[in-house]
């Protein structure tokens, strides 16, 4: 893998210096955060968080996820929701412990008080991994996340954009390399793009201006300890 970054680098260090001396005061970027260690969103999350406290408009799409109750979700529709410069979209198949992993403070959820939960700490994320799972209902959400993507790439108000597990999308077959290496091109060219995913094809790495491989050296799930919360998720 880090041979294959290596070979990228010229390639991208070309493309960026003739965008910079085309004197273009902004020109959007393209990241990739790959690999099969813990950090990928993370990582994602810290540059959006970083990018909305300069002033610019961050808008993430989760693929694949569709937990209530992760931290990043919470932080986002509770604490930055405020600030209008924050915003997080999940399309997935949701989880099935929503309902007992959430404690709602608005019974009929009114718009001042969306989705205020305080995550229970009885009950754990653990493996049962069923808000990954691929089927009808999920496929059906990713076609409204692409829908929705296309859109967003296209705004000139949002500046940074988030593709979360975007990979698995496509290796799962569920949108076509080519029609997302469009997408990456098509979109405005001030939006900063940031792509996360295990497993990212080839093509999509050397698309990118910058890559990087979060490589497992341990992980505390090998000793038996589930995710926790505000940490995992």
């Amino acid at each position: 893998m880090m041979e294959k970054i290596e070979e990228m680098s010229n390639q991208g260090n070309a493309k960026l210096s003739d965008d910079v001396s085309s004197g273009l005061k902004r020109k959007g970027l393209v990241h990739f955060y790959t690999g099969n260690g813990k950090g990928k969103t993370t990582a994602a999350l810290g540059l959006a968080l970083r990018s909305a406290g300069h002033g610019h408009n961050v808008h993430i799409i989760q693929f694949l996820k569709g937990g209530y109750y992760t931290g990043e979700l919470i932080a986002a529709e509770t604490i930055l929701k405020k600030s209008g410069r924050f915003d997080i979209k999940q399309f997935g198949k949701g989880c099935i412990k929503t309902d007992k992993q959430t404690k709602l403070m608005s019974a009929n959820m009114h718009d001042e008080c969306p989705r205020n939960f305080n995550v229970r700490d009885d009950v754990s994320c653990g493996q049962c991994r069923q808000c990954f799972l691929t089927d009808k209902e999920e496929s059906d959400q990713i076609k409204q996340a692409i829908e929705h993507t296309k859109e967003v790439l296209q705004s000139d108000d949002i500046d940074v954009v988030v593709l979360d597990e975007i990979s698995h999308v496509v290796n799962k077959n569920m949108f076509s390399l080519p029609e997302l290496m469009m997408l990456i091109d098509s979109r405005k060219p001030h939006i900063e793009l940031i792509l996360t995913g295990r497993d990212a094809p080839r093509e999509l790495l050397n698309r990118a201006d910058l890559v990087t491989e979060m490589k497992e050296i341990k992980h505390p799930f090998r000793k038996g300890i589930e995710g926790r919360k505000g940490i995992e998720y």
